[in-house]
């Protein structure tokens, strides 16, 4: 599910089984039909939507009826095109804001396996991303005006690179050799000077900085950091992470935690201080 980049009234969603793509109004509550990829892609299942920022490109994991890996296809709604990659070995795919630059993440490693791929929509040109040196492949990720920022898992920083020349990169933050945090990165802001992370950890570490945290980091390479709040999640699954996302006027942060009872998890709502 993404919200519309141009109506705060729309949701984007797929069917949890199918190939269609829908929208939402939630003040009218109607439903429109945008696209039945059914009658081009029979027995698929669509996962992991991203979109661009004009609501124009769509990008999707591509799965047959069990489930099993097909690809990943980009589809732009204005000319009704539909980019088609079958692939058995992936792990999802990334549209950028502008809809020009997707990231396909191959699910390899190893110190010389291709986990990443950087696809040109308007070239048509492919850039391969080794898992470790030299290229560090963004790890977990989110993606900006034509560039992504992900997490480096071999040397524990976080890679802020442009799409158009991924093969270079800056430390957007750096970790310092503290592996004892997972974190999740919000870019859904119009504002990209500062990204949203939240950072977790299995509850058994000791107390330090940017632990179990919500805050923003500069993005230009700075590391100046804005520390906002504690999540106060105690993770014992995936689901007790907090994922925090930040609103697309950079206002308010929403994220989950099971703050006051481990029996259920509940959603919060942060007010940024302007």
């Amino acid at each position: 599910m993404n919200w519309s980049s141009l109506s705060s009234n729309l949701i984007f969603y797929h069917e949890p089984a199918g190939a269609k793509l829908w929208s939402y109004d939630v003040v009218s509550a109607t439903y429109t039909l945008i696209k039945d990829f059914n009658v081009s892609l029979p027995g698929s299942n669509l996962t992991q939507m991203s979109k661009s920022d004009d609501d124009n490109v769509f990008a999707f994991t591509r799965k047959d009826s069990n489930y099993n890996i097909l690809g990943y296809i980009v589809w732009r709604r204005d000319t009704d095109n539909l980019t088609r990659m079958d692939l058995t070995s992936l792990d999802e795919v990334q549209i950028d804001k502008t809809g020009r630059y997707l990231l396909v993440k191959t699910g390899q490693s190893g110190p010389n396996a291709i986990e990443g791929q950087v696809l040109d929509l308007q070239t048509g040109s492919i850039e391969n991303l080794t898992d470790g040196p030299p290229d560090f492949n963004p790890g977990h990720s989110d993606m900006g005006r034509g560039f992504v920022i992900g997490h480096d898992n071999w040397q524990n920083r976080t890679l802020r690179r442009n799409l158009a020349t991924p093969h270079s990169y800056f430390v957007a933050f750096d970790w310092l050799g503290d592996w004892s945090q997972g974190y999740h990165i919000s870019l859904l802001a119009e504002n990209e000077s500062w990204m949203l992370i939240s950072s977790y950890g299995s509850g058994t570490t000791p107390d330090g900085p940017f632990h179990e945290e919500i805050f923003l980091v500069e993005t230009g390479g700075s590391k100046l950091v804005r520390r906002l709040a504690h999540h106060h999640s105690i993770f014992r699954t995936y689901w007790d992470t907090p994922r925090a996302n930040i609103s697309r006027d950079g206002r308010f942060v929403a994220f989950t935690s099971n703050w006051g009872s481990l029996s259920r998890r509940d959603v919060f709502i942060l007010k940024i201080p302007q």
